[in-house]
């Protein structure tokens, strides 16, 4: 993650889960990364005057917490997991998988957590809520708590197409959720941050063409550009959503 500057300078402290390798979100990604390297050289004056922003998919709360310390008021938010993702080969007596029925909030407690010991770099502290983008009474509800329930002006996610099945109800909620321009103001925007996993025989894409065409068939503008992580030498796309 990249190094903050002016008050509460340094580095953000960010606990992950011991299991992330079976948590999905439990560690910061490389687009993770990437984004806020993004955000710190062409947001930051946007951000310090403090624009309602939203993360989604959060994981441990990088991209939203870095945001937040450059002046953004941000709510960071992420869903239950499925407590089976925190004990994956727990086997019964007689040899078979045990699946561990309901749900944790591990997530959701790391996120707190990082807000709180993070607490000297935000002018706006942090909020943090559960919201499964696939759920719509979520998406009412994330949108009803928005300032004057308006929606957001920035809404944030990296790491979070990984999977095609849940690209319609991801950018319908982008949809819901973005601010509708004002009169005479700048648009809002999400900012989303792709990373490359799965490419096909002719060397696209298949989760990012699959992406952009659900945004756009939700009415959505996307523009796409590439976005590279110094750190980590990564490289992956940054798609831009408007209204």
């Amino acid at each position: 993650m990249p190094e903050l500057h002016g008050s509460g300078s340094g580095y953000l402290e960010l606990e992950s889960v011991a299991s992330s390798n079976t948590v999905i979100g439990g560690k910061v990604y490389p687009m993770a990364a990437a984004l806020s390297h993004h955000i710190s050289l062409h947001h930051r004056t946007g951000l310090a005057l403090g624009p309602a922003t939203l993360e989604l998919g959060a994981g441990i709360g990088a991209v939203g917490l870095y945001a937040a310390a450059l002046g953004a008021r941000c709510t960071l938010t992420d869903k239950h997991i499925a407590r089976a993702a925190l004990q994956p080969q727990s086997y019964a007596g007689e040899g078979d998988m045990e699946v561990i029925a309901g749900t944790s909030d591990v997530i959701i407690e790391m996120l707190q957590r990082n807000t709180s010991s993070n607490a000297a770099h935000f002018a706006h502290r942090p909020h943090v809520c559960a919201l499964d983008w696939s759920d719509a009474a979520d998406v009412a509800s994330a949108h009803a708590a928005s300032p004057d329930g308006a929606g957001f002006d920035l809404i944030l996610g990296s790491d979070v197409t990984y999977s095609s099945a849940s690209h319609e109800t991801l950018v319908s909620a982008i949809a819901r959720l973005l601010r509708p321009t004002r009169d005479g103001g700048p648009p809002s925007i999400a900012l989303i941050a792709h990373d490359s996993r799965r490419v096909d025989m002719w060397g696209e894409d298949v989760q990012l063409r699959s992406f952009q065409d659900a945004a756009l068939a939700c009415g959505l503008q996307v523009q796409r550009s590439r976005l590279q992580c110094e750190d980590t030498h990564s490289e992956g796309y940054l798609l831009r959503l408007m209204l």
